[in-house]
């Protein structure tokens, strides 16, 4: 049996939901014996997979920080192989906030017990390889894009009778008249989504500055609205609000995203580049695509495959001929969907999944040839 040991284990967490809780789920069902990390099991454990921001401590956890350490200490003891994957680069801390200094130090530690690595992206392995001078193989293992069903999986029964649920419907039926009326008045919808920011990296909603005069030059000559969806509220009013172009915020809920995702025409991507954003994968954009959305995003590396079906750094021209070329729009998106799912949906990322959990089970593992990095983040 295998182990996951994700950063947490609430799908509101998109880093657990889309590197762990999904394919744990696909591969369950594929038969592979790996399940969720349970203390009373760590005797039988062949091999764990561990997150690294799991070595951020946090209170009441005793799987987290320093005893994340020892409880990897104690299983590697007993035999278990230690894989440790990452999709943020968590070395970064620009502010030199002692929390998260102390979360990279205590990684440094936990890749020196490891056996395997996992990356998101080529750039996340360069990072694993510059600041922990490892020289294990890294596979890269990318996100697959999300469906109805990684958002949407909780008994039916509990989807009918939760309240917050019907108050999410009530305020993506609330945007949808708010977009009718945009139409109806000539103004194209964009949307920009994620999450608000973390506390130890720049980056989030705060990106949207960036393109704000882009945004409202665009608007004076085709006239456009901005639907922001995040998780909060304070930092649209205090960073997009202002800005002279019609926006408006919808909360982020695993309900409703999707459907909301798919009102409007064109998604913005806006990245500052830091060596936090360069790690990044490249989910945001395959969302969008895989929705039918049309993409003007900044550049960075896991974008770059995508480069001939969206418009990458280019932001006036790209939003304004995207704008006034519905057909073009439609092409570019037709055509990365057929990437999406030959190369970025959930079966083939499982398929990648399964092959490094096969490597791990693999009793003799020294006759077994180096696991090689897979996805296409080059």
């Amino acid at each position: 049996m295998i182990a996951w040991l994700p950063h947490a284990t609430n799908p509101v967490f998109a880093g657990a939901r889309i590197r762990c809780l999904t394919p744990l789920r696909i591969l369950r069902q594929r038969g592979v014996r790996v399940e969720l990390f349970r203390a009373e099991h760590a005797q039988t454990y062949c091999a764990i997979v561990v997150q690294g921001l799991r070595c951020r401590s946090v209170p009441g956890d005793p799987a987290t920080g320093d005893g994340l350490l020892e409880l990897v200490a104690r299983l590697k003891r007993n035999g278990c192989r230690i894989a440790v994957e990452d999709c943020d680069n968590h070395f970064y801390n620009p502010q030199r906030l002692p929390e998260w200094d102390d979360t990279a130090q205590r990684l440094r530690v936990l890749v020196g017990m490891a056996d395997h690595l996992i990356a998101s992206t080529e750039a996340m392995a360069d990072v694993f390889r510059r600041e922990t001078a490892t020289t294990l193989p890294i596979a890269l293992i990318g996100d697959a894009v999300e469906e109805e069903a990684d958002l949407n999986f909780d008994p039916a029964w509990r989807r009918t009778l939760s309240w917050r649920r019907k108050l999410d419907w009530a305020r993506w039926l609330a945007l949808r008249a708010d977009i009718a009326v945009d139409r109806a008045l000539g103004r194209r919808p964009l949307l920009w989504f994620g999450s608000s920011g973390a506390s130890h990296a720049d980056g989030g909603m705060r990106d949207l500055s960036n393109i704000a005069g882009a945004l409202e030059r665009t608007h004076a000559r085709v006239p456009l609205s901005l639907t922001v969806i995040s998780n909060s509220r304070k930092r649209y009013e205090e960073l997009v609000d202002p800005m002279g172009i019609p926006t408006r915020y919808l909360n982020w809920s695993r309900a409703t995203f999707l459907a909301a995702l798919r009102l409007h025409e064109l998604a913005v991507i806006p990245v500052t580049q830091t060596p936090f954003t360069v790690c990044k994968s490249n989910n945001r954009l395959l969302l969008a695509l895989r929705n039918g959305l049309a993409v003007c995003a900044d550049p960075i590396p896991s974008y770059a495959e995508f480069a001939n079906v969206c418009r990458l750094g280019d932001w006036e021209p790209g939003l304004e001929q995207y704008l006034r070329a519905p057909q073009q729009r439609r092409q570019h998106t037709t055509q990365a969907q057929e990437l999406i799912a030959h190369r970025w949906s959930r079966e083939p990322i499982a398929d990648q999944w399964q092959r490094l959990f096969e490597t791990l089970a693999d009793p003799m593992p020294s006759e077994m040839p180096a696991p090689q990095p897979t996805g296409a983040h080059r």
